[in-house]
């Protein structure tokens, strides 16, 4: 090839590279930038002069040594093409993610010479990607959540009895579950109306979550009934709770209103799992039964029930 020939060629391939609109790098055995195109450049903040013939991770990392997750090195190393996503910050502080591919180019030998890197940006993509995480994990929010106490609902306690049902077989711990429900509380509705009765529910739950413990699980069973999972807990350990319970709610004033001060009670069951015979249906109607008693017998206090083996 005479030097005419030779100037085409390099001109040819430099036009090649610059018409690549995605950033687009080669490098050889030793990390150096042999060919960098224009877009390769204005990532880097750097023009083309500046990088080609620059050990890579020395002059735009900064480092000693090459970069913990260089995917040109494991092309170097394997022989294989590579890929990774990375977020970058552009010489303008703007940040992008890019989808980084490099692909080996083989001698006659067998051997890999150089590699070729190849950046796409994903930042649509992964923004949409972001966008749609969050739009999932907030309809599964409001999937288990009740929307006007921000407590978990009926389905979403449902699936931790469930949850907690297989620990405590798996390692044999304790559960229980505490029922309660606010005494008279149509009286609430009645004389002041439902928006004041929804205050009242809303004002109430801060107390029933202040009243456990980190580890318990609070939820809206239904109207004015809230239920409770309390895992690794016993019967007794479960009735000290619910009087605990029932104590902060009766001591308490209630602000609803401007001029408006009410005083709320509960009535609470509560009950025990019991492997051979429970179910999470057993076990709640179970403690539907023993708030029933609590009901029957006066209101404003605490009765439980064990599981009856015949």
């Amino acid at each position: 090839m005479n030097g005419d020939e030779s100037h085409m060629s390099e001109r040819f391939l430099n036009t090649i590279l610059d018409s690549i609109r995605d950033p687009f790098c080669i490098f050889d055995r030793k990390f150096r930038m042999v060919r960098v195109n224009d877009a390769y450049a204005r990532m880097k903040g750097r023009t083309s002069a500046e990088m080609e013939g620059k050990t890579c991770y020395e002059f735009l990392e900064d480092r000693g040594v090459v970069c913990d997750t260089c995917v040109v090195e494991k092309t170097l190393t394997s022989g294989d093409p590579c890929a990774k996503e990375k977020r970058i910050f552009l010489s303008d502080q703007s940040e992008v993610w890019v989808e980084i591919y490099t692909y080996p180019i083989i001698t006659e030998d067998g051997r890999v010479s150089h590699v070729i890197e190849y950046t796409r940006d994903i930042t649509d993509r992964k923004r949409s990607e972001e966008e749609k995480k969050l739009l999932i994990a907030r309809l599964e929010y409001l999937s288990m959540t009740d929307s006007l106490t921000g407590l978990l609902n009926r389905r979403a306690l449902t699936e931790r009895i469930d949850f907690e049902i297989s620990r405590a077989k798996r390692y044999g711990s304790g559960l229980s579950i505490i029922l309660c429900d606010v005494d008279d509380f149509k009286k609430i509705n009645d004389t002041y109306g439902h928006h004041i009765g929804d205050r009242a529910l809303r004002a109430l739950c801060g107390t029933l979550a202040d009243a456990v413990r980190k580890a318990d699980i609070v939820g809206r069973h239904g109207g004015d009934e809230f239920l409770f999972v309390l895992p690794e807990t016993t019967l007794e350990g479960a009735e000290r709770l619910a009087e605990k319970i029932r104590l902060a709610v009766e001591e308490r004033e209630f602000n609803l209103a401007e001029g408006l001060v009410a005083r709320m009670s509960l009535s609470l069951g509560v009950s025990c799992f019991d492997e051979p015979l429970d179910d999470s249906d057993s076990l709640v109607k179970r403690c539907d039964r023993a708030l029933y008693i609590s009901k029957q017998s006066g209101k404003n206090m605490v009765r439980s029930l064990r599981p009856e083996r015949s």
